[in-house]
């Protein structure tokens, strides 16, 4: 499917949602779900979907959640990602929800890359204040999908100066979670730390060698959050982890 025939397909679908027609826009969806559709095209079929006013898109969403596909995801990430102007509590809201509902890491990270970090880039204060909560929520993927966006955002900041801040205040944000126990939840909060490392690598050092000696971290933390440091400050920083 090409990019011209994904948007059509976007707009049939919401055509009929706009027509009341759940299960018709459910079936259009299931037949680019069924195969092995790129993730670009998914994308696009979601912003079409996503325009204007969709009063019946949360049992849209929940059709196309139940099957658990793993483009439904995709589908589900990139709506709720071309919602955040217009609802920016209730999406990621949302996006948690189906976050903990898809139990896995792909599904995690998928909606994460779609919802968080665009909403992090767009809405910096309104989305760090609305996912302070995360930060302790008992199951471990809104967790981890914390970390997901902060990498979204790091990618897109590309190391702007004038971003500078705004990467120090992701660092403070993050600081509960450097100690974070769950393995799931690790490996996406040491992603954002490894891409501001990549864009921020002395405003990450700083950080580090204020946290590494408080310990309490998973090893897998540290050493993903290193992995674009040139050499001699990653050896300086695990000569402090090891003393």
């Amino acid at each position: 499917m090409k990019a011209k025939e994904a948007r059509q397909l976007g707009r049939e679908i919401k055509s009929q949602l706009d027509a009341e027609n759940i299960e018709a826009a459910y079936s259009l969806i299931e037949t680019i779900l069924l195969k092995k559709t790129p993730f670009r095209i998914l994308d696009l079929v979601a912003e079409e979907i996503a325009k204007g006013e969709n009063p019946n898109l949360s049992e849209f969403l929940e059709k196309v959640a139940s099957e658990a596909y793993i483009g439904s995801w995709t589908i589900i990430g990139g709506i709720l990602g071309n919602n955040l102007a217009e609802d920016l509590f209730g999406s990621l809201n949302q996006a948690k929800e189906y976050i903990i509902r898809a139990d896995v890491w792909h599904a995690c990270d998928t909606i994460g890359e779609r919802v968080l970090g665009p909403a992090m880039v767009s809405h910096f204060p309104a989305t760090l204040e609305l996912l302070r909560t995360w930060r302790k929520d008992p199951n471990p993927w809104p967790r981890r999908a914390l970390g997901v966006g902060v990498h979204v955002w790091a990618k897109r900041s590309r190391g702007e100066a004038t971003l500078t801040e705004r990467a120090s205040k992701l660092l403070d944000f993050l600081q509960p979670l450097f100690i974070e126990a769950s393995m799931d939840a690790v490996k996406g909060v040491a992603w954002g730390l490894k891409s501001l490392g990549r864009y921020y690598p002395e405003l990450l050092s700083e950080w580090l060698l204020i946290q590494v000696p408080k310990g309490g971290y998973r090893r897998t933390m540290l050493t993903k959050a290193i992995t674009y440091f040139p050499e001699k400050s990653k050896r300086k920083i695990l000569k402090l982890a090891n003393q």
